[in-house]
């Protein structure tokens, strides 16, 4: 397994994305979608890869059934919650569903995405009725809104806009925005997936180097070996979660 994961939109073992089960009959109102997808990580209820769906469907109202942070990479989807409000979400957006969210579906096109969902008992479902909502991170944020955050002694500024915490703050969502930095080559805290907006970053693991530029997202686990390095500003959308 490798240290550090570059998302890919098909598959990168070339051989596209594999035909996934097909959503039980009973939580549609439409007619009966195909969706594929590969696994590029799957570890302890946690798993981020690639996902697609074919459109003309919908779902009924439904809880949740686990965390998962989404960004769209091609078409539209809305995510209606029960007082009928409609979330719609368009190709380059990110969102985050918490676990319990009583939700449905409308996918009236085809739609990708890259995903990392979490469905584990030590993580409970939220309950808070306040962040049972769609999660929508902001990509332009200030300063003013962030938490400082640190990843070194040799970095300067670093800080990270949370649109999403759960209670004991094991699961957040939110922007990065970083300054110039460098960290050399430690175990890394937490599973972490990070989406570039802006910028580049470059990871260095046991195997070499590898450089994310915006557009690019890759996927980080947790005690993965890792050490960063960036000449100029960049910012990301994020999905951490610690043990």
């Amino acid at each position: 397994m490798k240290s550090v994961i570059k998302l890919d939109p098909h598959n990168p073992s070339g051989e596209g994305l594999e035909s996934w089960a097909v959503i039980p009959p009973s939580f549609l109102t439409g007619p009966t979608p195909i969706q594929r997808g590969y696994k590029a990580f799957e570890r302890n209820g946690l798993c981020t890869g690639t996902w697609d769906c074919s459109g003309g469907s919908s779902t009924g109202l439904n809880p949740y059934p686990f965390f998962e942070f989404m960004l769209l990479i091609e078409g539209h989807v809305g995510i209606i919650d029960e007082t009928g409000h409609k979330e719609v979400i368009s190709a380059g957006e990110p969102f985050f569903l918490p676990q319990g969210l009583n939700c449905a579906w409308d996918m009236p096109v085809y739609y990708r995405k890259y995903f990392i969902n979490l469905f584990n008992d030590e993580y409970p479902a939220e309950t808070d009725p306040s962040k049972l909502r769609v999660v929508r991170p902001l990509p332009n944020i200030s300063e003013g809104d962030c938490r400082e955050t640190s990843l070194s002694a040799l970095e300067p500024h670093q800080a990270r806009h949370l649109a999403y915490e759960s209670g004991d703050g094991r699961i957040q969502v939110g922007t990065l925005m970083s300054g110039p930095c460098r960290c050399d080559i430690t175990d890394f805290s937490r599973s972490e997936l990070i989406c570039m907006l802006e910028g580049a970053v470059r990871v260095t693991t046991s195997n070499g180097e590898e450089t994310f530029h915006a557009g690019d997202s890759f996927f980080v686990p947790l005690n993965a070996p890792v050490g960063w390095h960036a000449d100029k500003p960049f910012r990301a959308f994020f999905c951490a979660v610690w043990p």
